[in-house]
């Protein structure tokens, strides 16, 4: 059995489909393993472009284009809500 609320945004899990392979990256506030050493611009640039920190495009299922007109508000406050995360690695 999977303990979902100990690895709760820590990441890889597999995603298979037409693109290939994709591994869900961790978005807890770890420097090393998560966003922790991102900036909140660079956050915001994956969820609304599919852009990763370092500039590679992030595969399918991110939705990106989904999220691509949401206000700068609720940008925001995913953003507060991926810092109060217990960081992970």
């Amino acid at each position: 059995m999977h303990d979902f609320a100990a690895a709760s945004g820590k990441g890889g899990r597999t995603f298979r489909g037409p693109w290939g392979e994709s591994v869900s990256p961790n978005i807890t506030p770890d420097p090393g393993a998560g966003l922790g050493a991102w900036s909140d611009d660079e956050i915001k640039r994956a969820i609304t472009q599919g852009i990763a920190r370092d500039g590679h495009k992030l595969k399918p299922p991110m939705a990106y284009a989904a999220y691509a007109s949401m206000t700068a508000q609720d940008l925001d406050a995913i953003v507060a809500f991926l810092r109060t995360l217990r960081a992970r690695n």
